[in-house]
């Protein structure tokens, strides 16, 4: 019955997370841990994915009587032999992607496609998110995933081929992961079950959706490569310490040419250090599971001497994402505090703003503001206006702080104008200088400095930690130049960051 029980636990989060404001923001930096990321589709995933693994097993649990040892390995073949296909076609499209904008592949890249945008990294691609929209376009549902990252804005960016590929093989590898949870949980003694089963849903799961969001470079994808490559070989804890004593060489080198490949395609090692940061932190959630599964063959000493790191890992991990996904929600505004807000006229004016008074007003977009009359905690601006904690596109909190103006150095390469010209009206609030940089694909340098009257403080040249606040800060900014861009007619382009700035 335990596999019923936390199916239900798992579909009751599902419920949860799609009906609750403050569960869904709670939900995120906990999570995340195994979903990494903050994105909603990720975390849906997950937990569809975990619910139907789980309630499979209880359906199938009285009807298994043992492991058959004479079960060929077609199964776990198929599945590798998918996984390969989708990560080929991944970095694939990426590089495709990288050489025709003659791209670097180190840094990030903004793709901005009408009012949709998506984010491009080697470590984490998602250029083969796009079958994604092919399938709701398809279906003619492409409205439901407007607010979500589908890869639509890299639809004409690269060959269909790709996606159709990256579909085939995310279908394949989870039919056949279905089969594999099947026959290796029940494998594994009764007690262990349980514990087995979450490990494996954790990293097929993982494995599945870097297929489409990551890449082969990805943390999760090369972490729980490794852990479902000794979990499936293995019936037994014994048969587990067998198959790493026996494997710990091929885990090693492969590692060690991905970290290398990290390392020359990055020689700052920024790549590199931010997947060994967060490898770190996923290994560390397996060894965490499986040591619990365990724990009765360890001696006490060693017992307890691994729960005492893991409880101070963990504690040291949740106490950082506190102080980035949460803390800053609930750091009470003194009364007084500026809060503004963009509003662009595509959706209804939230009720809270109808008195509100108006900094500044245009053809597209207008900026309401208003201050505090009490102190209160951001999260609660959040939620009264209706926006995404973790996806902010409207919401300004201007802090008094004596600066003139923040800046961002970037480069922009255009990819469709509706005329091929355009003329930017500028509005008054921002400053954008352009010059040219590869007249053959149209790619410029930009200095943009956004007035701080307007504008949130863009934390990323502040000292400090940056958290999620800053982020949402940084993003509206980018929002911001997307919408701006898109009303004078540039359909389509690329940002590049290069640099902040401020002003003093």
């Amino acid at each position: 019955m335990i596999f019923f029980f936390i199916s239900i636990a798992f579909a009751s989060m599902l419920v949860l997370y799609s009906i609750s404001f403050y569960f869904r923001f709670f939900m995120h930096p906990v999570i995340g841990l195994v979903t990494h990321g903050v994105s909603g589709g990720k975390i849906y995933f997950f937990l569809i994915y975990s619910s139907v693994c789980l309630f499979m097993l209880f359906l199938l649990n009285k009807k298994k009587k043992g492991y058959n040892t004479n079960k060929t390995l077609w199964p776990e073949r198929l599945f590798f032999l998918s996984v390969v296909i989708g990560m080929l076609s991944s970095v694939s499209s990426y590089l495709y992607y990288a050489y025709k904008y003659s791209l670097s592949l180190e840094a990030y890249y903004y793709h901005f496609k009408e009012l949709y945008n998506s984010v491009n990294f080697l470590p984490h691609i998602h250029t083969s998110k796009l079958y994604l929209f092919l399938i709701s376009k398809t279906f003619g549902i492409e409205n439901l995933f407007a607010n979500m990252d589908d890869g639509r804005v890299f639809y004409g960016s690269i060959p269909l081929f790709f996606p159709y590929l990256t579909l085939f093989s995310i279908i394949s590898a989870l039919i056949i992961s279905f089969f594999i949870i099947k026959e290796k949980v029940f494998a594994w003694n009764e007690r262990h079950r349980t514990a087995i089963s979450i490990i494996l849903i954790i990293s097929f799961s993982s494995i599945i959706k870097t297929i489409s969001d990551g890449g082969p470079i990805a943390y999760d994808f090369l972490i729980s490569t490794g852990v479902m490559c000794i979990i499936i070989s293995s019936n037994s804890h014994e048969d587990l310490i067998i198959n790493i004593k026996k494997r710990w060489k091929i885990l090693f080198w492969g590692y060690f040419l991905a970290f290398s490949t990290m390392s020359v395609i990055d020689p700052s090692f920024g790549i590199l250090m931010y997947t060994i940061k967060n490898s770190l932190i996923i290994a560390s959630v397996y060894s965490a599971v499986y040591f619990l599964t365990i724990r009765d063959k360890i001696n006490i000493k060693w017992r307890l001497i691994t729960l005492v790191f893991f409880v101070l890992f963990f504690a040291h991990t949740f106490y950082g994402r506190y102080h980035i996904y949460i803390k800053p929600f609930f750091i009470k505004l003194e009364k007084g505090i500026q809060i503004n807000y963009f509003y662009y006229k595509d959706r209804a004016l939230p009720e809270q703003l109808k008195n509100a008074k108006i900094l500044f007003n245009s053809e597209f977009f207008t900026i309401y503001s208003f201050k505090t009359e009490e102190k209160i905690k951001p999260l609660d601006i959040y939620r009264d206006l209706n926006e995404n904690p973790y996806r902010n596109r409207h919401i300004a909190i201007v802090t008094p702080k004596k600066r003139q103006a923040y800046g961002i150095i970037a480069e922009i390469l255009f990819i469709d104008f509706k005329n091929k010209h355009t003329s930017l009206k500028l509005p008054e609030i921002f400053h954008l200088k352009i010059t040219k940089k590869d007249s053959s694909h149209e790619k410029l340098n930009a200095e943009i400095a956004f007035d701080t009257i307007y504008f949130p403080a863009l934390s990323h040249v502040e000292e400090g930690r940056i958290t999620q606040l800053d982020e949402n800060h940084k993003f509206l900014m980018y929002y911001f130049i997307n919408r701006l861009f898109y009303h004078s007619g540039i359909n389509e382009f690329i940002f590049t960051p290069v640099a902040f700035y401020r002003f003093n």
